[in-house]
């Protein structure tokens, strides 16, 4: 199996927000489903407590991530497994509690990074994996 690693640098503005995006290195858009998504913290300019993270496919919106970075957050490692459904749209388990996940699939798409309340030209990277 092939994965690529995508690195998408964010800098907050003023108010706090941040919108970026990831796509593979040549500015192609990704293919292959979202195996893992990294939080690296640039410790000159952290992030403070309580950051609100979602991430979502910029084509259609539909959701991979949310996340909270709790203070002193240095890198966190997400792997998003959405909960699948039948054919029927019912949610599906392993054994009637458990849920059954699989990654979100790109096709020619971009992966949308969406910080809140990040606070004033604060900084950080996410690593996103595809494959």
């Amino acid at each position: 199996m092939y994965a690529g690693r995508t690195v998408v640098n964010v800098q907050t503005a003023a108010d706090g927000t941040a919108t970026a995006y990831a796509q593979d290195p040549d500015g192609v858009n990704l293919f292959g489903r979202v195996l893992a998504i990294h939080y690296i913290a640039d410790l000159n300019v952290p992030m403070p407590d309580a950051v609100v993270v979602t991430v979502t496919s910029e084509a259609t919106g539909e959701p991979i991530l949310t996340a909270t970075i709790a203070d002193g957050d240095i890198n966190n490692y997400y792997y998003p497994r959405p909960q699948v459904q039948d054919a029927g749209a019912a949610n599906k388990t392993y054994d009637g509690t458990h849920a059954v996940g699989e990654p979100v699939t790109l096709a020619n798409d971009r992966v949308k990074i969406a910080i809140a309340s990040g606070g004033n030209a604060k900084k950080c990277a996410f690593h996103v994996v595809v494959g």
